[in-house]
This record gives C-alpha cells, sequence and structure tokens, in this order.
C-alpha cells in the first residue's frame, strides 16, 4: 500500500494533462496519439526535473534567495552559512523519482508505438 501511494500524484497529474490534451484535440488527426506521446514526455521531464532537484543543483538558488528575503525579517530563517544550509537539505528526504519516470516511461512507449503501427 506505501508503494501505491506514491503513484497518487503522478497518476493523477498524468491523468489530468492526458484528458485535456485528448478532449481539446479532438477535432485532429492524430489527437490521441498526442495525447499519449505528449503526457509521455511531460512526465519524463518532471523526473528529471526531480532527479536534478534531489542532486542539489538548486540549492545555490534556493539559499541565496533565502538570504535576500532573511534581510526584511526580523528573526532571519537561514542564519547559517551555505555549507552549513547544505548539509542541512541532504538530511531531508529525498523526492521519489521512480513513480513519475515509470508512467512517463509508460505514456511514451504507448504513443512510441501507436505511432510506428501507424506510419
Amino acid at each position: 500500500m506505501k508503494i501505491l501511494r506514491k503513484f497518487i500524484f503522478p497518476g493523477i497529474l498524468t491523468v489530468i494533462i492526458w484528458s485535456l490534451l485528448f478532449f481539446l484535440r479532438m477535432g485532429e488527426t492524430y489527437y490521441a496519439l498526442e495525447a499519449f506521446w505528449i503526457t509521455g514526455i511531460f512526465l519524463l521531464l518532471q523526473a528529471l526535473m526531480y532527479w536534478v532537484t534531489n542532486e542539489g543543483v538548486f540549492y545555490t538558488i534556493t539559499w541565496s534567495i533565502g538570504k535576500i528575503i532573511d534581510m526584511f525579517r526580523r528573526t532571519p530563517k537561514y542564519p547559517m552559512k551555505f555549507f552549513e544550509y547544505v548539509e542541512m537539505k541532504r538530511d531531508k528526504p529525498k523526492l521519489d523519482v521512480w513513480p513519475t519516470l515509470s508512467i512517463g516511461i509508460v505514456f511514451f512507449m504507448i504513443g512510441l508505438i501507436w505511432w510506428l503501427i501507424i506510419a
């Protein structure tokens, strides 16, 4: 059951994106094919963004924006140095990439196989 909870957000996001693409482009020739294809690409890019975020690429940006905002607060939220901030962020749990990646691969492969059959 715990594993299935990780698929709830990517699953709901997939249904919303796919249904929007499917029903808004219904008059076009390959609307269902494009709905699978575009949804798969979108979820693969989202999984890539999760992975990049987990690796700590945006730590510098978030720390510097936090320091700028701290100038306007009475009690600073980020009184620490950058190294301490990175150590604090590494202790927090990471985003799980695999549910989004797996759903994205499934939708992308359905669109790709369908496109290969039609073409």
